[in-house]
């Protein structure tokens, strides 16, 4: 039975594509009681991701079944209460959440509680803090399953674009950590030495030169083995162009827009493959037990700190419009999150 209790919540109220922080109010929710194999989660930290972002603006395919709802795919928080027969977790333990299905229900992480099926949250270890624990899945699964999908041997190179965000940098950090080589395309110099600190073997100022032509300097005229891309737009025709024969380019954003362009000749005659990415296809095929084997090795990774998520500012679930405007700038300096009192 729900509570009488009520909470605060960034409630999304429809689309709005050029102010996206517009399509949310503050609202209050009915605070629900975990039912059996649930449990009721105080929300500490809750990152805003580009995806969340363009949900808002209406430029993905996802939409709710009804309005107001509440976004955020992840974040973490603390046991609040916990339903029959949960063994798993006890209250007050520190877990990491998970709604990747918010855009269906409606009941996403952009809010002070959440109930959730108990299976479905996972316990945070004490050397992980909130900032880091908040972004565990989105980022760190996209870097593991674009890697995975291009399946680069050791040596090579990968190229990506974006390569200063705070997914490009836990690419860098994990194909370092793999024995994988990265180019990577920024557009500002003072981001090269700051992204080579944190293993990148090169770095293109894609406003400086011919890029093509710098890749086939690097790699001896191979060409990148395979190349990742949060582009689109006019980049991609030079991303296609930078890979070898054979070679794969992985899709995953669209900061420049819907559309893209790209050689067709690339395509035809050198046979160079072009495919979309999205987590959420690549885990809907995971058994249990594989994505147990993904929990231990982003847990592992983020302990050691082979992947280190960059942490930006944080902003009370009341002030989620400036939230919102901070992500959306060109330099926002890491991951915002939104945070309880």
């Amino acid at each position: 039975m729900a509570s009488l209790k009520t909470h605060l919540a960034v409630e999304m109220t429809g689309l709005n594509r050029q102010e996206p922080w517009e399509a949310c109010r503050l609202g209050r929710r009915p605070t629900p009681s975990p039912g059996p194999l649930e449990v009721l989660v105080r929300v500490l930290c809750a990152p805003i991701n580009p995806s969340n972002v363009l949900v808002l603006q209406g430029l993905y395919p996802w939409r709710p079944k009804e309005y107001p709802c509440v976004q955020g795919f992840e974040g973490m928080g603390v046991i609040e209460q916990i339903g029959e027969d949960v063994h798993n977790v006890s209250v007050g333990q520190r877990v990491i959440a998970s709604s990747g299905d918010a855009d269906q229900t409606g009941q996403g992480l952009w809010q002070e509680f959440i109930v959730v099926p108990a299976m479905r949250v996972i316990p945070v270890p004490d050397f992980i803090p909130n900032e880091v624990a908040a972004q565990f899945s989105v980022n760190p699964w996209c870097v593991i399953g674009m890697f995975r999908t291009l399946a680069t041997p050791k040596e090579e190179y990968i190229l990506q674009t974006a390569a200063a965000s705070v997914l490009g940098r836990m690419f860098i950090q994990y194909a370092h950590h793999q024995g994988v080589k990265t180019i990577n395309l920024v557009r500002r110099k003072e981001q090269i030495e700051e992204l080579k600190a944190l293993g990148a073997d090169e770095v293109i100022n894609i406003n400086e030169g011919d890029v093509v032509a710098r890749v086939r300097e690097i790699t001896g005229g191979r060409m990148a083995y395979g190349a990742i891309d949060c582009v689109g737009g006019e980049l991609t025709k030079v991303v296609v162009e930078s890979v070898r024969d054979r070679g794969t380019v992985l899709i995953y954003g669209l900061l420049a827009g819907t559309n893209l362009k790209g050689g067709i000749l690339d395509f035809i005659f050198r046979g160079v493959k072009l495919e979309g990415f999205y987590v959420g296809l690549w885990l809907s095929s995971f058994s249990p037990e594989q994505f147990q084997e993904l929990v231990s090795h982003t847990m592992s990774l983020l302990g050691q700190k082979v992947i280190n998520p960059l942490i930006g500012q944080k902003f009370k679930f009341q002030d989620f419009k400036n939230a919102i405007k901070k992500s959306l700038e060109p330099q926002h300096g890491g991951k915002v999150l939104l945070v309880s009192e």
